[in-house]
This record gives C-alpha cells, structure tokens and sequence, in this order.
C-alpha cells in the first residue's frame, strides 16, 4: 500500500477536518483517509494508481484547497 500527503488550506475546525475526510472516504481507490487539523493535511492511504485531481477536486468542492507533495511507496 503506498500513501500521499495532502497539505490542506482552510480548515479552522474539527468539523472542517471531519467534513473533508467524509468526502475523500467517498472516492474509488482509496484504501483510507486521515485528515489531521493540526497538521493542516490529509493522508491518504490507496493502492494502484492514485488520482491526485480527483483528491484535489474533492477538496476544493468543499471549499478547501488541497495540495499534492508526496507519495510513498510501500514497505516490504
């Protein structure tokens, strides 16, 4: 399993977090969905092919911004 890290712009509050995690658990591909506030991101763990736009344009319909910085390829 490989993860991406999405720092996220406009959270202010535990609900902010909660509404963004809700709309990511939604998506295809997605193995799991973290979104910290006081971190300001989303983890997002997936196998296969991650689509990073349709990440970012999940957040952005719910009035954030999201922004692609890294990939992990797993462990062995």
């Amino acid at each position: 399993m490989a993860k991406a890290i999405f720092p996220i712009e406009g959270m202010t509050c535990q609900h902010c977090a909660q509404t963004i995690e809700k709309t990511l658990e939604k998506l295809p591909g997605l193995q799991s969905v973290h979104v910290d506030l006081i971190e300001k991101q989303a983890r997002v763990d997936y196998q296969g092919t991650l689509n990073v736009q349709a990440v970012i344009d999940a957040v952005k319909a719910e009035g954030y911004k999201a922004v692609w910085k890294e990939t992990q390829a797993p462990s062995i």
